[in-house]
């Protein structure tokens, strides 16, 4: 290897870290303690910000076997999609079953969002496509994955 080349390799070695550092602080801002989620950065007032709090623990406590529902069907998917054996009809239940688990995700969505626009006094924007951080799991990434790195499948 010339000269150069480890010049550049040991400098990008350097700044990979550096480069990280300013990502890293906003990874997953906002998810936990719920005081930061993306409504137009407004200040609560303590007993509004406690409001808040036991909402989304609730919703979150709601929603949870729905996660772990949709999760297992995406592991029996993709099981499934690799296995030469499968008939397209059982990717098509299995698929339609996701479909309707997404749906009561967001419709436990919308209802959090009113109950915090009622109770709290603040407008919620939605974010994705349906419920669940990310296409129906928060915001960013790709498939489940946002439900596991995102905002989370349910918000």
């Amino acid at each position: 290897m010339t000269t150069t080349k480890k010049t550049i390799l040991v400098l990008a070695l350097l700044l990979l870290p550096i480069s990280l550092s300013f990502a890293a602080p906003m990874h997953g801002q906002g998810r936990h303690g719920y005081g930061h989620m993306g409504y137009q950065g407004e200040q609560l007032a303590p007993e509004k910000q406690a409001q808040w709090n036991a909402i989304m623990e609730a919703h979150h406590k709601d929603v949870q076997p729905l996660r772990d529902a949709l999760w297992q069907k995406q592991i029996e998917l993709d099981a499934l999609a690799v296995n030469p054996n499968t008939k397209p009809e059982d990717i098509r239940v299995l698929t339609n079953e996701m479909m309707t688990l997404r749906k009561e995700l967001q419709a436990k969505k919308e209802a959090v969002h009113a109950k915090i626009r009622q109770d709290v006094g603040v407008d919620v924007p939605m974010r994705g496509r349906c419920a669940g951080g990310g296409g129906c799991y928060g915001q960013g990434g790709r498939g489940m994955w946002r439900g596991m790195h995102g905002n989370g499948m349910g918000y």
